[in-house]
């Protein structure tokens, strides 16, 4: 009896586990963009621990697989990929300010101090990866690097259209250099698609702009976009007459040729 409720709680506990990571696909199955190579690994043991648990079912045994089949891949392949856009800042003797795009290889190319090779390279490995190699060049160089992402606002805003923008945006900011809404809209009629597939539904994204949460905490990526579905304005006085006067028409007519 004891057994069976211990095993219960445990199946419980890791359902939670799997749920509380479930704001968006990328963050629940590859951990936060965030993440140090320490954590992922921590993650993966845990994973992989669950998987060979005979405690669990299968359906979430093989949940903890796939885990840990993409933090492998993570961890073995990085977080960049030829074409990412990168905003970054160098100070010293041969300073750089302007954005830059990850090249095949996939390296960065930075006139004057170095090509950094990045395969295999985490978000949170990147600025002191970079500031070694730079270092070999000139001495004092210091790093500062954000990782950028085209994401797009369609609908009820002033100024739709793509943006760049960094992981560390907020949900409001990406709304206000849009435009901001227009009209009465409220944020239950946002949501944050990728594809066809909601991403971040309403409330998620209403609870998303209380809280501050960054883009990157919400697993956004390159291409995903935040939707603002306008709300239909009542009819005015003349609209209705205009389609009172449709159907009235006729009956008028017949009743003036009578």
């Amino acid at each position: 009896m004891h057994t069976r409720i211990a095993t219960q709680l445990r199946s419980t506990v890791f359902i939670a586990l799997l749920l509380s990571a479930a704001v968006a696909d990328a963050q629940t199955l590859t951990g936060p963009p965030s993440a140090t190579r320490a954590e992922l690994e921590t993650a993966l043991g845990q994973r992989e621990s669950w998987a060979a648990s005979s405690s669990y079912s299968s359906r979430l045994r093989a949940r903890a697989r796939l885990d840990a089949q993409l933090i492998r891949e993570r961890l073995r392949e990085g977080d960049f990929r030829v074409g990412d856009r990168l905003l970054l800042r160098v100070e010293g003797a041969v300073p750089f300010n302007d954005t830059v795009t990850v090249l095949q290889g996939p390296r960065i190319l930075v006139p004057g101090l170095a090509a950094v090779d990045v395969s295999g390279t985490l978000r949170s490995e990147l600025t002191n990866k970079l500031q070694t190699a730079f270092r070999q060049t000139v001495l004092d160089a210091t790093v500062a690097v954000q990782p950028l992402a085209r994401v797009a606002v369609f609908g009820a805003v002033a100024n739709p259209g793509y943006q760049l923008v960094t992981f560390e945006s907020r949900v409001d900011e990406l709304l206000t250099a849009a435009g901001g809404p227009v009209g009465d809209t409220r944020p239950n009629r946002f949501s944050i698609m990728r594809g066809d597939t909601v991403l971040v539904d309403a409330e998620g994204v209403a609870t998303a702009i209380a809280a501050g949460r960054t883009l990157g905490e919400l697993s956004v990526r390159d291409g995903d976009f935040l939707t603002v579905k306008p709300i239909s304005a009542p009819w005015d006085r003349g609209a209705i007459l205009s389609v009172v006067g449709i159907f009235a028409a006729p009956l008028l007519t017949a009743l003036l040729i009578r």
